[in-house]
């Protein structure tokens, strides 16, 4: 992508969803040269021919896949703004810019990439892991109840997505603590992600004071809290970040770099916070997030959900909002 390919993209992304797409910048010209021309914006776009579909005209872009750098020295990056002309659905468009999409980011010098498949798109959930994609979560209500999907059906209400980790390369080796409330399933994930990890205790006591960094995402309804250092005032500096929040989802990211992890789990825990997701090369290690949300109707999401990966995850969730002990075989 060229930042003279913007005006074009804008156009595709309003075909797609007319004006309710979360990310504001794809509705900003400035805004998004300006990402594009920084690097911290990398695309694929599709360009038409002519004659691919009907009213397709030569020079239109009618596909795109992003990927969205955090920081300028990260090896991971943050994969997704997928859309696809409705004038071109089921052309198999999709899976041909992801293996596009893949080379670039090898390209880029990425170990890997995270990505976040819409429940309302059985065909990008699984896309996600027809390769070596590792499923490791599931965020809820993640897509606003306003998004409108062009010629697409798709459920009322916000809708969850589940967390994807493509690795590419080998990543770095880490020694991440690991909270035993969630011991089985954080292990399984940095596994299957072919991570080299030393799983120790996160039994930890914290000194000092915490280090936590918010940001809003006013378009999700979001707000996310990023303790970077568990501090001995952990539970009432996280208490002070949740209730200064006055949105309606809460994402909570914990540092498993971080030995005391265990006693900010328990304090996130008495705040309501369940489990979301592990994040593998995230925030300059391995992340741990939390969400606080209305619990969904499960049953709903689940029927929505088409990999076996993403079901199990469902049933994880539900069994943690429900605060049920649960065998994680």
């Amino acid at each position: 992508m060229r930042e003279e390919d913007v005006p074009a993209l804008m156009r595709c992304f309003e075909r797609c969803y007319g004006t309710s797409y979360v990310d504001g910048d794809f509705y900003d010209e400035a805004c998004l040269r300006a990402r594009v021309a920084s690097g911290r914006l990398r695309s694929i776009v599709v360009e038409a021919a002519g004659g691919e579909g009907e009213g397709v005209e030569a020079g239109e872009i009618v596909g795109h896949m992003g990927l969205s750098f955090r920081e300028e020295e990260e090896h991971t990056a943050d994969a997704g703004n997928t859309v696809v002309d409705p004038r071109m659905r089921g052309s198999g468009l999709a899976g041909k810019v992801g293996v596009v999409l893949i080379a670039h980011a090898r390209e880029q010098g990425l170990v890997g990439f995270h990505h976040y498949p819409t429940t309302a798109h059985p065909v990008l959930q699984q896309l996600s892991v027809a390769g070596v994609g590792v499923e490791t979560g599931i965020m809820l209500d993640y897509i606003p109840a306003d998004t409108e999907y062009r010629e697409m059906d798709a459920p009322d209400g916000a809708l969850a997505v589940t967390v994807v980790y493509e690795p590419l390369a080998p990543a770095p080796a880490r020694r991440i603590f690991v909270p035993p409330r969630y011991r089985d399933t954080i292990e399984v994930a940095v596994g299957e992600c072919g991570l080299e990890r030393q799983i120790a205790e996160a039994d930890g006591r914290p000194s000092g004071s915490s280090v936590i960094e918010a940001e809003s995402f006013e378009r999700r309804g979001l707000h996310r809290i990023t303790l970077k250092r568990v501090g001995s005032d952990v539970e009432g500096a996280l208490h002070a970040a949740s209730t200064a929040a006055s949105l309606p989802v809460l994402q909570l990211d914990l540092p498993l770099g971080d030995a005391a992890v265990t006693v900010a789990l328990d304090a996130a825990r008495e705040l309501g916070f369940r489990f979301s997701a592990v994040f593998p090369e995230y925030d300059s290690g391995d992340v741990l997030r939390l969400q606080r949300t209305a619990e969904p109707d499960w049953e709903a999401l689940r029927e929505r959900l088409v990999t076996p990966g993403g079901k199990h995850f469902c049933d994880l969730l539900r069994a943690d909002f429900e605060d049920q002990p649960r065998s994680e075989s």
